[in-house]
Parts: structure tokens; C-alpha cells; sequence
């Protein structure tokens, strides 16, 4: 995987970035179970976080997931399956924030 930064903006407790991202698929997307298809996947994301007294407070994390599927010609799963699964990333990443404080 590659990522680039394409816009990077701080003010007042706030600092955002998007970036693009470039990569071939060669392991599975455990997410939605899906085998590597060796297919190139070029998708965007964003993520917001909230600084207070010097230190990340909370974030918010967004992926372009359904264009990076129809890259993959994988279709779109049902509109339950993704929901679920942004659940479960979710989840999954305040977990891992809890461990590193």
C-alpha cells in the first residue's frame, strides 16, 4: 500500500487529512471474508482528529470501501453487511486505542 497526503489542515483542537491511497490486493479483506484477487485498487479516505492538552482525543475515520470493491469487481455487498462491518472495524479500532493509552 501506498498513501499520499493530499490535504493536511489544523485549527483549534482540529486536524484533518485526506489522502489517496494506491495498492494491489494480494491478502484478503477479512472485513467482508473476500480472498485476494491480485486486482490494483486506487480509493480515497479521510480521518478528523480532536486534540485536547496536546493529545489525540478521539478520531473519526472515513474510506471510499464500495468504490474500492467495484475496483475489484467484486460488487457491493448488501447495505446491512457494510453497515455491520463498519460496526465491527469501528469497534475494533477503539479497542486498539484503549491499548495504547
Amino acid at each position: 500500500m501506498h498513501f499520499d497526503k493530499d490535504v493536511v489542515f489544523a485549527d483549534e483542537g482540529y486536524v484533518t487529512r485526506r489522502w489517496p491511497m494506491t495498492a494491489s490486493n494480494t491478502g484478503p479483506i477479512e472485513l467482508f471474508g473476500i480472498p485476494p484477487t491480485g486486482r490494483p485498487v486506487t480509493m480515497g479516505g479521510q480521518e478528523i482528529f480532536k486534540v485536547t492538552d496536546g493529545k489525540l482525543a478521539e478520531a473519526w475515520h472515513c474510506e471510499d470501501i464500495p468504490t474500492m470493491l467495484q475496483q475489484l469487481r467484486l460488487g457491493l455487498p448488501p447495505t446491512f453487511v457494510m453497515k455491520a462491518s463498519a460496526r465491527r472495524s469501528a469497534s475494533q479500532y477503539r479497542r486498539e486505542q484503549r491499548h495504547r493509552d
